[in-house]
């Protein structure tokens, strides 16, 4: 059996309560979160042993005072996350990779999304191609959120991946380490990548996968093989049978619109005031009568010291009838290349 991690942390790093606009928030997540994957079959170097951030030479004391640069005069980035509005939580996250690589002093940023073709007929796309310290990175980005579905042993590395699945019911962590192991890094490497970049030496291709792992809100958090042993995560319920982990009545709760989704987050006296238990009940309820949708939960405590609500607690509601019909890979290891069919 797995082992048990006990309740699940809230991942508000402390550095990060000091930054009051959200989009900075965000950054600094994306930027500072520790590496979701410790292993990916075939190309167990791509996965970074760091945060972002450290991978490009910041330290956390050096990131934390460029962004705090940033929040004196945020217009910039403000505007370029509005020249590329979107409602997609992985569009907002790149975006926000972005931006920081466009602005980095020790990144030189060849491309984003980056087509590439052959005989006029596109091949694939890379996220990024830059030059960090004199070496070529092809870079591919990606959040994402999954639930453990208590419906199967966890045990082998497979099966715990394919018990990973989205709020859709249809994404899976083991699809996604297929993809990219199969597809998206062996691509960056490719002959057609190297004809078009006109480059010929060594090509380093990196992937960035942040997220949240949701445990059920009955059963403690597991280490899960091949992830990282505290990834941050939350709790997940289903809609018919509510169960909020918080027993203060003092916690507050807000359902989060996409895109923002990445943490951690706070509501100051302008913001959405958090609701009680009842009204966030009420919310849930009268959602779950249309659709099946995922909602984020965000639970808040007051700040002590600042007019404000702070995160304690991350949650996903999902409908009663989740996790709906995904069919598993097969047990074989996922590097086996007898697995093509992703």
């Amino acid at each position: 059996m797995t082992e048990s991690l006990g309740p699940v942390k809230n991942q508000s790093l402390p550095a990060s309560l000091e930054l009051t606009h959200p989009l900075l928030r965000a950054l600094y997540w994306c930027l500072s979160s520790p590496p979701f994957l410790t292993q990916l079959p075939d190309y167990p170097d791509s996965l970074l042993k760091c945060s972002f951030a450290e991978f490009l030479g910041d330290t956390p004391t050096e990131l934390f005072n460029k962004l705090s640069t940033i929040e004196d005069s945020p217009q910039a980035l403000e505007t370029w996350v509005e020249e590329r509005k979107t409602r997609r939580v992985g569009r907002l996250f790149e975006n926000l990779i972005h931006y920081w690589l466009a602005n980095h002093s020790e990144v030189d940023l060849i491309a984003h999304q980056q087509q590439i073709s052959s005989e006029g007929r596109t091949l694939g796309e890379l996220d990024f191609i830059f030059k960090l310290n004199g070496a070529l990175i092809h870079l591919e980005t990606a959040v994402k959120y999954y639930l453990l579905a208590p419906c199967h042993e966890t045990t082998k590395r497979s099966s715990a991946w394919n018990n990973l699945i989205g709020p859709n019911g249809i994404d899976t962590l083991a699809r996604k380490a297929l993809h990219l192991s199969r597809k998206q890094l062996p691509f960056g490497s490719s002959e057609a990548v190297r004809t078009q970049l006109d480059h010929h030496g060594p090509i380093n291709s990196k992937a960035l996968l942040q997220g949240y792992i949701f445990y059920p809100s009955t059963s403690p958090p597991q280490i899960i093989p091949g992830m990282a042993s505290n990834p941050p995560g939350g709790f997940w319920t289903h809609a018919d049978q509510l169960i909020l982990p918080s027993k203060d009545p003092d916690t507050r709760w807000l359902v989060v619109d996409k895109p923002h989704w990445l943490g951690p987050l706070y509501s100051r006296h302008h913001d959405p005031q958090p609701l009680p238990k009842e009204a966030l009940t009420n919310r849930i309820y009268e959602h779950f009568k249309t659709t099946n949708a995922a909602l984020l939960v965000v639970g808040f405590q007051r700040d002590p010291d600042n007019p404000c609500w702070r995160e304690s607690h991350r949650g996903m509601v999902v409908g009663p009838d989740w996790p709906y019909v995904v069919k598993p890979l097969r047990d074989a290891p996922l590097g086996s290349k007898s697995q093509s069919n992703y």
